[in-house]
């Protein structure tokens, strides 16, 4: 059902239930006008829906630059991790400079 069918659908079912004013034995016009109204306002969402989909299936997307992947820099001497010595502050401040160990181990 294109936008015209929908637009049209709505029209009818708007004349059938305000503006007719006669009866048909077993069909009340008034119900299937709204009816009709209401299959028209379906079809009007739907064929509106589909239509911005197409839209922007067809629509050319701009292409992104492709990054090359990041590297991290290679760590420098006093970056690199020391199981020995331990890399927070809280914990070194507890090591003697003076102790001969400790200053071999950095």
């Amino acid at each position: 059902m294109k936008i015209g069918t929908s637009l049209a659908l709505i029209a009818v079912g708007l004349v059938f239930a305000y503006a007719v004013d006669f009866e048909v034995p077993g069909i009340e016009i008034g119900t299937l006008g709204s009816i009709l109204f209401f299959v028209g306002l379906l079809g009007l969402a739907v064929s509106i829906g589909l239509e911005v989909m197409d839209r922007r299936a067809r629509s050319p997307r701009p292409a992104r630059p492709v990054e090359p992947p990041r590297r991290e820099p290679a760590p420098t001497p006093r970056e690199r991790w020391d199981p020995v010595v331990p890399r927070d502050e809280a914990r070194r401040a507890r090591i003697d400079p003076a102790d001969e160990r400790t200053r071999r181990m950095r």
